[in-house]
C-alpha cells in the first residue's frame, strides 16, 4: 500500500465535505425560493481494493474513504399527489363560491328593491286597488311598481348574461394558460432528459417543472406519471396533455349559442381529436360549470337564468290571461273595453319583459272591472283584479312544465336556493384551502429548507473539512519524519 494512501483519503474527505458545504450554501440560498426542494448529498465508504483481499495484512481491511453517490431532492411522490388533487378541487371551489356570490347579490336577496320585495310590492298594489278600483293613484302606484318589475328582471337577466359572457372569456384565458404551461412542462422534459442522460440528477430543473404541475393541477385537475426511463406524462380528464415531449393542445371552438342573446360560447376541445375536453376539477371545471350548467343540484348561471325565465313567462301568461277578461276605464276618447293585455306577449323571458304598449300609455287599461265601465256603473268593480289576487296564495300555478305554486314563494324559493348554494359553496371552498395548505405543510415537511438544519449540517461539514485538513497536516509530518531518516 502507497505510502500516500492516507493523504489521498484525506483528500477525498476535503473534497467531499467541501462539496456538502456548497450544497448547503445553495440550499440556504433557495430557503424562500418558490417550489424549490431541499438538495441532499448522498455519499458512500469506498471498500478496500479486491487484491487486498488475499493478502494477509491489516491493511487489506482498511477501505479507501469517501465518495459522492448523487444529489438528490427530497420529494414526496404520494404528498405532491395528494396536494395537486386538494389543489384541483380548491380551484374549482373557489371559482363557483366567487360566481354563486355574485349571482346572488345580483339577484337581490333581502336588499330593499330586490326582486322579491319588489314583486311582494306588486301584490300589496293590487289588493289596494281592489279595494280602490276607480283610485287613479293606486293605478298608477301599480303601473309604477310594475314597471320597477320588469326593469328589475330586465337588470338581473341582463347582468347574468354578461357575467355568463364573462365566465366564457375565462375559459378561454384559462385554456391559453393551460396550454402555455404545457408547452413549458414538454420544454423542461426536454431539458431535464437530456441533462440526466449524463448520470446526475437534474434537481434544479425538476423543481421548476414541479411547480408548473403545481400550477397545471389548480386550472385542470391534471395528473401526473413518470415512467422508469425517465419520460413524463401529464393527463388531463384521462386524455394526454404532455407525453415527453409532445403537447397535445387545447383548442377554442363554437360551442352552445344562448337562445335569448343570441352570443355563442366556446368550446374546449383536443386540437388533435375534436374531442371535448371534460376536465377532473381546476378552475376550468369551476368555470365551465357555472357558464353552462342548468342542474339544481350544481347551480350555473344558465339555471337560475332559466328561471327568472320561468318566472316572467308566468307573469305574462297569468296577468294577460286575467286583464284580457276584464274591462278597463274609460279615458281621453277611449271607452272601456276587453281583451287588453298586461304584458307585451311578445317578450315573454326575464331579459326582455316589459308592459303591453297599452298598460305603458295608461294606467286605466288595468282591467279591473269584470263587467264595462261607462256613465257612472262599475267604477268600483274589482271583481277582476280580485281574481288576479287570488293567486297570490296559489299552489297551483304552472309555467313551461315547472310548477311555481305561487309568484312569491317561487321567487322567495329561488332567493333561499341561491344562499344556500352559495353558502355550502363558500364552505367547501374554506374546507379545501384546509386541506391544499395542511398537505402543503406536509409535504414542504418533506421537502423545504430548514434553516436551523442547514446551519447545523453547515457547522457538521466545516468541522469534517477540519478535522480532514489536520489529518493531511498530521500524515505531511509523518511523512517528512520518515523521509529525514
Amino acid at each position: 500500500m502507497s505510502s500516500f494512501f492516507g493523504i489521498e483519503i484525506a483528500k477525498k474527505s476535503l473534497l467531499v465535505n467541501q462539496r456538502a458545504i456548497e450544497l448547503t450554501a445553495h440550499n440556504l440560498a433557495n430557503a424562500t425560493t418558490a417550489g424549490y426542494s431541499r438538495q441532499v448529498l448522498n455519499t458512500r465508504a469506498i471498500v478496500p481494493p479486491a487484491g487486498n483481499a488475499l493478502k494477509n495484512t491489516g491493511a487489506a481491511n482498511i477501505g479507501a474513504g469517501v465518495d459522492i453517490i448523487s444529489i438528490t431532492s427530497v420529494r414526496n411522490g404520494f404528498y405532491d399527489a395528494m396536494y395537486r388533487k386538494e389543489n384541483a378541487s380548491l380551484s374549482e371551489m373557489s371559482a363557483k363560491s366567487a360566481a354563486l356570490l355574485y349571482i346572488e347579490d345580483v339577484i337581490g336577496e333581502g336588499a330593499e328593491g330586490g326582486l322579491l320585495q319588489t314583486l311582494s310590492a306588486v301584490y300589496d298594489d293590487i289588493d289596494l286597488l281592489s279595494q280602490n278600483a276607480e283610485s287613479t293613484l293606486y293605478r298608477e302606484q301599480l303601473r309604477q311598481d310594475v314597471i320597477t318589475l320588469t326593469n328589475g328582471l330586465n337588470h338581473t337577466a341582463a347582468a347574468l348574461h354578461a357575467y355568463r359572457r364573462e365566465q366564457d372569456q375565462n375559459v378561454q384565458s384559462i385554456v391559453g394558460q393551460i396550454n402555455e404551461l404545457a408547452t413549458r412542462v414538454a420544454d423542461l422534459n426536454n431539458a431535464i432528459f437530456k441533462y440526466e442522460l449524463s448520470g446526475n440528477r437534474a434537481n434544479d430543473l425538476r423543481d421548476q417543472r414541479n411547480l408548473l404541475i403545481d400550477d397545471l393541477s389548480g386550472l385542470a385537475g391534471t395528473m401526473v406519471q413518470e415512467s422508469d426511463d425517465g419520460k413524463l406524462t401529464v393527463t388531463l380528464g384521462g386524455v394526454s396533455l404532455v407525453s415527453h415531449l409532445s403537447v397535445h393542445r387545447i383548442e377554442l371552438t363554437p360551442g352552445d349559442t344562448d337562445p335569448v342573446t343570441g352570443t355563442m360560447y366556446v368550446k374546449p376541445t383536443w386540437a388533435d381529436s375534436g374531442i371535448t375536453v371534460v376536465p377532473a376539477g381546476g378552475s376550468l371545471r369551476g368555470t365551465l360549470d357555472i357558464r353552462d350548467s342548468q342542474s339544481p343540484t350544481d347551480p350555473g348561471i344558465p339555471y337560475y337564468l332559466s328561471r327568472l325565465d320561468t318566472l316572467a313567462a308566468s307573469l305574462v301568461e297569468v296577468f294577460n290571461t286575467v286583464n284580457n277578461a276584464g274591462y278597463t276605464l274609460p279615458y281621453g276618447g277611449n271607452a272601456s273595453r276587453t281583451g287588453v293585455n298586461f304584458f307585451s306577449p311578445d317578450h315573454t323571458h326575464a331579459y326582455d319583459i316589459t308592459l303591453s304598449d297599452e298598460l305603458l300609455e295608461s294606467s286605466a287599461n288595468i282591467a279591473a272591472s269584470s263587467e264595462a265601465v261607462s256613465g257612472a256603473e262599475n267604477w268600483s268593480n274589482a271583481e277582476n283584479l280580485r281574481l288576479l289576487l287570488s293567486l297570490r296564495d296559489s299552489s297551483q300555478l304552472i309555467s313551461g312544465g315547472v310548477t311555481l305554486g305561487n309568484h312569491e314563494s317561487f321567487m322567495r324559493t329561488l332567493t333561499t336556493d341561491i344562499a344556500t348554494a352559495a353558502h355550502y359553496t363558500a364552505g367547501r371552498a374554506e374546507t379545501q384551502r384546509e386541506m391544499a395548505d395542511a398537505m402543503d405543510e406536509q409535504r414542504l415537511s418533506v421537502s423545504g429548507v430548514s434553516l436551523d438544519e442547514e446551519t447545523i449540517n453547515l457547522v457538521r461539514y466545516q468541522q469534517s473539512y477540519q478535522a480532514a485538513a489536520k489529518l493531511v497536516t498530521v500524515l505531511d509530518e509523518m511523512l517528512s519524519t520518515l523521509i529525514n531518516l
